[in-house]
């Protein structure tokens, strides 16, 4: 009987599943987290995480320091489809705020404090930083409100989700229960190595149905993979978490980022109001830090632009100065500034290098326009 007894505990043992993240302090790893809805509400990205177990405090929750090391956020209406790839951050296209917060929280470290049942309790100093990040950047305050709303309910969303929250009771192979919040069905379905299946499966009044699948570590209760999807007349998402080691990644070319975003159109840097200021545009023609960007296409691109806002008497002459010398394939999508560039080149440079400008300006409205305000127009002066 006592033998008996004995395989009993330890068949029990081996299928029971831990009951509380249980991380080493000091441990290190990632977690790259995607996700992508190709409805109607399209949105492609990927987060990827670094995290440091910092040990428990003394109520036994877990604290983990935790970074956003990359950010990737696909984009149709944006040039090569990419919004922002954090290790290509030069490529990074500013017509959204949605690039904001995580340029602002890269690579900066926060502390995330996590119940042993697996939900996240706090984020600290992540709200601080980020009001003092947006400010350094003068960014437009309406803007600075909108991100810091959008970081109150959609960052700790996204940290929860890293983690799948255990219910109350022990759990083990066929243990079902509903989570707290949602009141959503989750069942063990089996076991894989080391690591718990956990199914859930939820079909919606609107017929929406719901699938998601986690790999969890028995050790450390984290989820070691995940996949969810939710498939309906309005969406079609897959999301997916991936745990993995900690990896080395390219140093973050935080001068430019600082340039970029305080020259960007959400920022003030530049602007009194929504106007340009010729007292800041003049700093910024005269300030010798920039000059590391005098080859660099998005900083030429937004001088000019700086430029031709400027409302003076003698504004228009630095806008044609700077217009003249600036590569075609800088302004290849800017059909003002070919516009303005076919006539300033023809009479400054020559016939030949307004022919090297006609050829981005075809490609685009501005040429006809050229030709219209260039040449008919005038015929028909001479005609009346």
């Amino acid at each position: 009987m006592k033998s008996l007894l004995t395989l009993l505990i330890a068949a029990c043992t081996a299928t029971a599943f831990s009951q509380q993240i249980n991380v080493p302090k000091n441990k290190e790893f990632e977690i790259k987290s995607t996700n992508k809805n190709a409805g109607p509400y399209k949105t492609d990205e990927e987060y990827i995480y670094a995290f440091k177990s910092l040990g428990k405090n003394a109520e036994g929750n877990s604290l983990f320091e935790c970074k956003i090391v990359k950010v990737v956020i696909k984009d149709e209406n944006s040039p090569g489809g990419v919004l922002l790839n954090t290790d290509s951050v030069r490529r990074t296209n500013f017509y959204s705020t949605a690039v904001l917060l995580p340029l602002a929280m890269l690579n900066q470290p926060f502390t995330v404090t996590v119940s042993p049942k697996g939900k996240v309790l706090g984020i600290s100093d992540r709200a601080e930083y980020l009001k003092k990040r947006l400010g350094e950047w003068k960014i437009e305050q309406q803007y600075i409100d909108q991100t810091l709303g959008n970081a109150d309910g959609d960052f700790a969303s996204r940290l929860q989700s890293l983690f799948l929250e255990l219910p109350d009771q022990k759990i083990t192979v066929s243990s079902e229960w509903k989570s707290k919040n949602t009141d959503v069905p989750f069942k063990v379905t089996g076991s894989k190595g080391a690591n718990m299946v956990i199914n859930s499966n939820v079909t919606q009044k609107d017929g929406m149905v719901q699938d998601s699948k986690y790999l969890i570590n028995t050790q450390t209760g984290l989820v070691e993979s995940a996949m969810n999807t939710s498939k309906g007349a309005q969406i079609d998402y897959t999301g997916t978490i991936k745990l993995g080691n900690r990896l080395a990644r390219p140093q973050t070319d935080s001068a430019w980022v600082n340039m970029a975003v305080k020259m960007s159109h959400w920022s003030e840097s530049l602007k009194r109001g929504t106007v340009y200021d010729s007292l800041k545009v003049n700093q910024l023609l005269h300030n010798k830090n920039n000059e590391r960007f005098a080859n660099d296409p998005y900083f030429l691109l937004n001088r000019l632009n700086a430029t031709q806002g400027l409302d003076g008497p003698n504004s228009h002459l630095l806008y044609y100065k700077l217009l003249v010398d600036i590569p075609n394939e800088v302004i290849k999508n800017s059909p003002s500034h070919l516009h303005n560039k076919l006539g300033e080149a023809l009479s400054e440079r020559g016939a030949a290098e307004a022919y090297a400008v006609s050829k981005y300006a075809l490609k685009t409205s501005s040429f006809d326009d050229w030709i219209q305000h260039s040449f008919a127009q005038g015929f028909l002066e001479y005609s009346n």
